[in-house]
């Protein structure tokens, strides 16, 4: 039996191997060591998730980079939400 593309995108979330990178894009990230062989099909339903979970960060990045008044949005990256290790600059 097939899996649906909903089917592969819950497993992938179960496994957490859609991972935000320093860039704040998403990624997928297989963390199992055994990852076995991906049909075409499996791949495209993971870059078509990988394109709509990115598209309003892409978005944002656009926006910033093509706006002169960069005021509409002070810091384009995601801060750490524990703010362990983000060093803002403040002392």
């Amino acid at each position: 039996m097939a899996q649906t593309p909903e089917d592969i995108v819950k497993l992938i979330d179960e496994r957490k191997e859609f991972v935000t990178g320093d860039d704040g894009f998403v990624v997928f990230w297989p963390t199992n060591g055994i990852c076995g062989a991906f049909t075409a099909n499996n791949l495209r339903v993971i870059a078509d998730e990988l394109d709509r979970r990115n598209k309003e960060w892409e978005s944002q990045l656009n926006d910033y980079f093509q706006n002169d008044s960069s005021s509409q949005i002070e810091d384009p990256l995601p801060t750490d939400p524990s703010n362990e290790g983000v060093d803002r600059g403040a002392g």
